[in-house]
């Protein structure tokens, strides 16, 4: 209905409607633009976008080629559309519409809209639960006893030294077979460590609930907005917790601290030296929001327990190159071969199985540093892999499931 209200404007023969039709054609492109973002992201709305857009320049590439589309879909067609109106008799062409809407609107009354509003229907999402909810101060609520965390896997007493690992989009393989490849290298160094034990939970919710749930002990129950809460609520973190006990406690993430307002709310948790990637340099960078590559950061972490071999450390690195979409050429790893467990090797599920090898690989070349003998190590999934491209996400990963591994270096 918004396109058809603009095209009524650009037909009748004045110059103020022609510009009234523009203004109405690009606030319905406007509109489109969002909702057709809220198909694949619910919890996005003009508050968010007012908030991602500082991140445009980092966001993945198809990110940015969908909005020059709109942009150039926007600019261009009123052009198309004032020269169609110069061969119409706008008067005829203007009552066709009218009549047009008039029988829908009759249609609507009777259960049978034809059309309708976005703008209309943005305003219903938009003040849905979801949409409030990432608006909204957090409520943190203990997390469920009967409900698997990694970190509670951490063993007792604490050990001097520990590296905690939030993996990204790192689901769990139905295959063992697919499971054990991903892990291979490191299973392969089982000699070094004093054990090894794996495993899977089921979760379902964002990455920054997948941090909350690993570090707090706590669920997030009425929003995302971390950096509205107090400090003090923040005061059973685990990284808190450790400092009470003289840790030294790191924080690392690829991209910029702004995301999930991170910069915020890590110090609250507990964090004493935080690095964030926008504030890196001389490092590769990978397509998921212009991060630094994942395989980059071993090096640094290692670098970090050489400088601290008399101080116990917490070590926390929430990773990135896996997130959606899963991009081809961040992918260095040859040795995981798709087709072996019937994944589409030009799909998004074999690309993420992928990009987690590379992670897997990456921390397997830290076993054999000696500035990380005794270092405990704990990685666990943030949520499961979200899968856009239609293949079948149940035949081959769990649902709603996420993996952990932990083990200690010798």
């Amino acid at each position: 209905m918004d396109y058809l209200i603009a095209m009524i404007c650009f037909l009748l023969p004045f110059r103020i409607t022609k510009i009234l039709g523009v203004i109405i054609f690009w606030l319905a492109v406007f509109f489109d633009a969002i909702m057709f973002t809220i198909y694949f992201f619910p919890f996005i709305d003009l508050s968010s976008l007012r908030y991602l857009l500082p991140f445009f320049s980092i966001a993945p590439k198809i990110y940015q080629i969908t909005t020059f589309v709109f942009l150039a879909y926007a600019l261009i067609l009123p052009i198309f559309m004032k020269k169609i109106a110069k061969w119409q008799n706008p008067w005829l062409a203007t009552a066709a519409i009218a009549i047009f809407m008039m029988f829908s609107v009759v249609d609507k009354d009777l259960g049978l809209s034809w059309v309708s509003s976005q703008f209309g229907f943005y305003k219903k999402v938009s003040k849905s639960n979801f949409a409030i909810f990432s608006q909204k101060m957090p409520t943190l609520s203990p997390y469920p006893a009967n409900k698997e965390t990694a970190s509670r896997r951490l063993l007792q007493p604490n050990s001097d030294k520990i590296l905690y690992i939030v993996a990204e989009s790192w689901g769990s393989a139905r295959k063992d077979s697919m499971q054990k490849d991903i892990l291979k290298n490191i299973y392969q160094q089982e000699n070094l460590l004093e054990f090894i034990h794996a495993g899977y939970f089921d979760f379902s919710g964002a990455t920054v609930q997948g941090e909350i749930r690993e570090l707090c002990q706590l669920r997030i129950d009425t929003g995302f907005a971390l950096n509205l809460l107090e400090k003090n609520q923040f005061s059973t973190c685990l990284p808190n917790v450790l400092k009470a006990q003289n840790y030294q406690t790191f924080a690392l993430h690829n991209t910029n601290g702004q995301l999930y307002e991170r910069v915020d709310w890590y110090p609250k948790a507990g964090f004493q030296h935080i690095q964030f990637g926008d504030g890196m340099s001389g490092l590769t960078r990978c397509t998921a929001f212009n991060g630094i590559c994942d395989w980059e950061m071993p090096n640094q972490i290692m670098k970090t327990f050489s400088a601290h071999t008399n101080q116990k450390i917490f070590y926390y690195w929430l990773t990135l190159s896996a997130h959606n979409t899963y991009y081809a050429e961040d992918i260095k790893t040859t040795r995981f071969q798709c087709e072996q467990y019937g994944l589409n090797p030009a799909g998004e599920m074999c690309r993420n199985s992928k990009l987690n090898v590379q992670l897997m690989d990456s921390v397997a070349t830290l076993i054999a540093r000696p500035e990380m003998k005794g270092v405990e190590v704990i990685i666990v999934g943030d949520h499961m892999p979200p899968i856009l491209d239609g293949e079948d996400t149940r035949q081959h990963l769990r649902w709603n499931e996420v993996s952990w591994l932990h083990f200690k270096i010798k």
